[in-house]
């Protein structure tokens, strides 16, 4: 039965072909994270997710967003050339973190109070310049529309980085292997979407107007995408970056352990359900806007109850059995889990409900959202750090503003879904 729908919806193929190279990428991350906790100590954990943090910052868009255009690109020599503007601003953006690296990078890391980033510093610039590549090469990918392919890079990259990991790690017993093992995976996964654009390059034939004319067509991708994906990144990342500042990698470590396994429920629950929940309110969009906002409550609700014995269970049980898979050493990884759950629950109750706002075309409220929100935690790590606050006690205040801010975009999601059936009637 699964098979015919399938077939008869090349849309819902091509969507499960990804979303089932990512899912099964993170199932075998999931599986293989209690060997690497008994390979590398909290402290080198913790080093790799600063470097994680950092890199994932610095190249969501460091091709200023142009690689995003390549798939709205009808013609095929423009989309090449947008190819080669893209990678040509990743080189340069790359060639200027080498040079403040050079001759400013061990100050600079210092005064951010990234001193265990120095030794790592030339790696963040090939991190930032293979995920930069591998963003490019995905959305020429997607033009293509190479589902299959970009399907198996995950696996490629899945099990070339733990591999790596596990092997340098058993070698080395430092950080360096978790670093190299990330870098290595990044690389296999380029190589099999490079093939893809190949072809395309053989009668490619550079033109400096042309390249110029899609600057300035495309010119919206780099003046407002590109400083939303960083705003997004950074109110992700932010977490590691401060308690990495703020507290040692040490407790980065056991923090991003703990944040990776209360953020299980909604990668596969939440994605699953929000994905499923689009489709349907996709359909009912303008004529039946009283129905948007009667589905979107029924949903919150259904969230709400399953989220609700979710996290109670991850919050009673999961302390306990970190011990037993991870390792004693990570018991306070279990601890933090118990605080983080509070964001987690909001989070997990906005996944469905957050992309509403595309449907009302209402997309500059999550860009506000994004904007305060990111602001307003700044400020409370801040807050923590002038009051020497202990790392429970700053991530109580984080977990829980960040889950008011959820629970306040849920209600401005309402609000405006309210505005939108008024105007409808």
């Amino acid at each position: 039965m699964l098979k015919k729908v399938m077939q008869g919806n090349p849309f819902l193929k091509n969507v499960s072909m990804i979303v089932g190279g990512t899912v099964f990428a993170q199932i075998i991350n999931i599986l293989v994270s209690p060997v690497l906790t008994r390979i590398y100590q909290p402290e080198m954990y913790g080093v790799f997710s600063t470097f994680n943090s950092l890199v994932a910052i610095f190249s969501i868009s460091a091709s200023l967003d142009y690689q995003n255009a390549i798939p709205l690109e009808k013609e095929d020599e423009d989309a090449v050339h947008l190819y080669f503007l893209a990678f040509v601003i990743l080189i340069v953006v790359c060639i200027l973190f080498g040079i403040v690296f050079l001759f400013r990078g061990d100050i600079l890391l210092a005064k951010l109070n990234y001193s265990n980033m120095i030794p790592y510093k030339y790696f963040l610039i090939i991190g930032i310049f293979l995920t930069g590549l591998y963003n490019i090469l995905m959305q020429t990918a997607f033009r293509m529309d190479a589902f299959q392919i970009i399907a198996r890079t995950k696996y490629v990259q899945c099990f070339f980085s733990n591999g790596v990991k596990i092997i340098v790690g058993l070698i080395s017993k430092s950080s360096i292997g978790l670093v190299i093992g990330a870098i290595i995976g990044q690389s296999a996964g380029i190589s099999n979407l490079y093939r893809i654009l190949k072809s395309s390059l053989k009668d490619f034939r550079f033109s400096g107007k042309k390249i110029k004319k899609l600057m300035i067509k495309y010119k919206k991708f780099p003046l407002f995408s590109a400083p939303n994906n960083y705003i997004n990144s950074m109110s992700v990342q932010m977490p590691v970056l401060m308690i990495s500042g703020m507290f040692g990698s040490d407790i980065v470590g056991y923090f991003s352990l703990a944040n990776q396994i209360v953020a299980i429920p909604a990668l596969f629950i939440g994605t699953a359900i929000g994905q499923v929940f689009y489709a349907q309110i996709s359909k009912i969009k303008n004529r039946y806007s009283n129905q948007l906002k009667k589905e979107c409550l029924r949903i919150l609700i259904k969230m709400t109850i399953l989220g609700g014995v979710i996290f109670l269970m991850i919050s009673i049980f999961l302390p306990f059995l970190i011990t037993i898979v991870y390792g004693e050493e990570w018991r306070i990884a279990g601890d933090l889990a118990r605080i983080l759950c509070i964001n987690a629950f909001a989070s997990f109750l906005v996944i469905p409900l957050g992309r509403v706002l595309e449907i009302i075309n209402q997309q500059q409220i999550s860009l506000i959202f994004n904007t305060i929100r990111v602001i307003v935690l700044f400020g409370v790590f801040n807050v923590a750090r002038i009051y020497n606050y202990n790392i429970y006690q700053a991530l109580l205040g984080f977990s829980i503003v960040s889950a008011l801010f959820y629970i306040l975009l849920i209600m401005v999601i309402l609000r405006q879904l309210k505005i939108n059936t008024e105007v409808c009637i």
